[in-house]
């Protein structure tokens, strides 16, 4: 994801699923992005879902941010 301004980049999660509702990637530093893989074998052509947490540096408030998107080799 791209952050504009007002994140707090230590109130960050970023996890993504496969179609069966397995974790295949977790990230909290939001510099990093999933490649695609699952430990070292490459991840099938598909829908995965992602589920993004993210606090703001001038609230205490807290976002999820739910979605899916096709995964193309």
């Amino acid at each position: 994801p791209v952050f504009t301004t007002g994140f707090d980049p230590y109130d960050y999660n970023l996890t993504i699923y496969n179609r069966w509702g397995e974790c295949v990637f977790e990230s909290q530093n939001s510099a990093e992005g999933w490649d695609g893989t699952y430990g070292t074998y490459n991840c099938q052509d598909g829908t995965y879902a992602y589920s993004i947490k993210f606090g703001v540096k001038e609230t205490s408030y807290s976002y999820v941010v739910r979605g899916h998107f096709t995964l193309i080799r």
